[in-house]
């Protein structure tokens, strides 16, 4: 009877550790009763959980719900968490890892801290790969924005799998945001190669980004998103007759099209 109740202990325990992200009442589904009951704790109607922190800044709040609202109405993915890590002020170099992705922080203002988590693919990103694989891209949530962040280093883990013969591969950038001429935030993303002239360079299968500028200026803290572009197959010359589709891979003449989504 005791290793049955042991047994018992052991798989809820499971249960807990793999809940359903966005299964905010353990129904074992994410639809619209989940929903609600986001809106409740958002409204101060429930207590707020830390399951229904779905971009895990630390806020339960209208963010989360969009997020949810997504999920259930479009079927869109949700983030899951790869890892979290507070950096402290003046403590030196820290680091934190998660999903092909390390960060190394050396120069920042205050405490903050931040998190990494996985999606299937970038959100609302709605333009062709063509010839190009994709890592699965990893979002940063809590990155600090101005005055406090200015020196980070960004190292992406290129598949073994990359054709060297086919270029260098690419670091898509994804920001979220609002800019000039958008009346509502949205994903805006930047497919930008390894080359010296935007900070990023390549090496025994690593991409490194280390930005000479203060990477948040003049922004607050946004989430953004970061994955890999590479090729298995041999070059060839691309066709670029929209703005949103690459028909080739890493073959190209430079655009300035070419390095700006939105």
């Amino acid at each position: 009877m005791k290793n049955l109740f042991f047994t018992f202990i052991i798989l809820l325990t499971a249960t807990r550790l793999y809940a359903i992200p966005g299964d905010l009442n353990d129904d074992g589904k994410v639809d619209i009763a989940d929903i609600v009951r986001l809106n409740d704790m958002i409204n101060n109607k429930l207590d707020k959980t830390p399951q229904a922190d779905l971009n895990f800044d630390g806020n339960v709040d209208s963010a989360d719900e969009e997020l949810l609202s997504a999920a259930v109405v479009e079927n869109k993915p949700l983030p899951e968490k790869l890892a979290t890590m507070t950096f402290y002020q003046g403590a030196g170099q820290q680091s934190i890892s998660g999903g092909g992705l390390t960060i190394d922080m050396e120069d920042f203002s205050r405490i903050t801290t931040v998190s990494l988590a996985t999606i299937a693919t970038p959100p609302d990103m709605d333009w062709d790969l063509g010839n190009c694989s994709m890592t699965p891209p990893v979002i940063v949530y809590g990155l600090p924005g101005q005055p406090d962040l200015y020196d980070a280093s960004f190292t992406l883990d290129v598949p073994a799998t990359h054709n060297d013969k086919a270029g260098k591969p690419m670091l898509l950038l994804g920001f979220y945001g609002k800019s000039p001429h958008q009346t509502e935030p949205q994903w805006n993303y930047r497919a930008l190669p390894a080359e010296e002239e935007f900070d990023i360079t390549y090496a025994n299968h690593k991409l490194i980004w280390k930005p000479n500028y203060n990477l948040t200026y003049q922004q607050e803290v946004v989430p953004f998103c970061m994955a890999v572009l590479y090729s298995t197959k041999a070059a060839r010359t691309a066709s670029l007759d929209s703005k949103k589709t690459r028909a080739g891979d890493f073959q190209f003449e430079k655009a300035d099209y070419l390095y700006g989504y939105g």
